[in-house]
């Protein structure tokens, strides 16, 4: 099972990171974001209890973090087009995976960048 951070931080909020999640309320929900309580809530398994691939968790884990970027920023850009989250956050995690250089960009001491 993939490890995934415990919290992140999101402009002045602590996300809290749900997961493993069990969802009650709905077998069929893969992720959730609760802007209110500030947590990411994520299901490890699929509604037929099978263990989710990583890369799946990952997308949910970037889709649901998009949801809170958007609330946060004040856009809602995302907020009636469930659609073109979906299409972004499963670009950017392809993105992220084929290009480990990128990402080491933002992991460098970039102290001029602070």
């Amino acid at each position: 099972m993939i490890k995934l951070p415990n919290k992140l931080k999101i402009g002045a909020h602590d996300v809290k990171i749900c997961y493993p999640y069990q969802f009650k309320e709905r077998i069929d929900f893969m992720a959730q974001c609760d802007n209110d309580a500030d947590e990411i809530r994520i299901n490890a398994h699929d509604p037929g209890s099978v263990e989710r691939p990583e890369v799946n968790i990952l997308v949910s884990l970037m889709h649901e973090l998009y949801h809170r970027i958007d609330n946060v920023s004040g856009h809602h850009v995302f907020d009636d087009n469930e659609k073109a989250i979906c299409g972004h956050t499963e670009m950017m995690v392809q993105v992220l995976l084929d290009n480990p250089e990128f990402v080491e960009l933002f992991l460098q001491d970039n102290k001029e960048l602070t």
